[in-house]
């Protein structure tokens, strides 16, 4: 059977490409986390909410893919970057309609290394989302979590949609420059 010239190799192909431009926003993100003090927490698995399994094909390519940041120098602080691609499952509170990038901070969490890869995805949750880069809040007893899974003080994350982020330059200066930003003057306060 030849598939080389067919559609199904030239999607294939597609999503192999968008999976490296993927990586390559994710690292440039990591490099402007590294300038701030964070630095990636577990391994390089960026892949979030997938599976291999034959029922389940919807979940075979990643809805979104995260990595996850802490810093020795404030130790009860867990920091994510975000790519969201889809909402796979239909869920009402995804109110977006094309891809979109994420970062967000959980401050005053006991244990860091237990988040969940999911709650990089809490920003199309918030009451007052949007992707135009400014910062929403989530208050922790807001949200419909485990209480287990609500040992943190705030939780703000910011958005822009994907096909914004052209650039590493408007990276930095777009989402992430505006997002450290907050975050200092919220530790700040935190810490006072």
């Amino acid at each position: 059977m030849e598939i080389y010239d067919s559609p199904i190799t030239q999607i294939v192909s597609e999503i192999r490409y968008i999976s490296e431009q993927i990586s390559l926003l994710i690292k440039s993100a990591e490099i402007i986390f590294k300038k701030n003090e964070f630095e990636p927490s577990g391994d390089t698995t960026v892949a979030g909410d997938k599976s291999g399994s034959l029922n389940n094909p919807n979940h075979w390519f990643p809805e979104f893919f995260c990595r996850f940041y802490t810093s020795d120098i404030y130790k009860e602080v867990q920091m994510y970057f975000s790519v969201i691609l889809d909402n796979r499952d239909k869920n009402r509170s995804y109110d977006f309609k094309k891809p979109i990038v994420s970062a967000g901070y959980f401050l005053g969490h006991k244990n860091p290394s237990e988040l969940s890869r999911k709650r990089c995805t809490w920003h199309v949750y918030a009451d007052n989302k949007n992707y135009e880069g400014r910062m929403c809040v989530f208050n922790p007893d807001n949200i419909d979590w485990k209480k287990e899974n609500k040992n943190f003080s705030i939780l703000k994350s910011n958005a822009f949609y994907l096909e914004d982020i052209t650039s590493s330059e408007v990276l930095e200066t777009k989402l992430l420059k505006p997002f450290f930003d907050d975050f200092k003057s919220e530790y700040n306060n935190y810490k006072d």
